[in-house]
C-alpha cells in the first residue's frame, strides 16, 4: 500500500525505491497496530454476515 501511494503522490523517479522505502518505514508501525487493533472487531463483524461461529 505504501508503495501505490507513493507512487501516486510521486510518480516514477529517480529516487521512487528510497521515498518508498522511507515512507514504509514510517507506515509500518501504524499498520500493525491497526491491525492489530481492528482485527478482533473484523473479525466478529465478519462472522456476523456470513452466519459463522468459527
Amino acid at each position: 500500500m505504501s508503495g501505490w501511494v507513493t507512487f501516486i503522490n510521486l510518480g516514477i523517479t529517480d529516487t521512487f525505491l528510497s521515498d518508498w522505502s522511507i515512507a514504509f518505514i514510517k507506515a509500518y508501525p501504524m499498520a500493525f497496530v491497526a491491525a492489530y487493533a481492528l482485527a478482533k472487531p473484523i473479525k466478529l463483524l465478519t462472522q456476523k454476515i456470513i452466519g459463522s461461529n468459527s
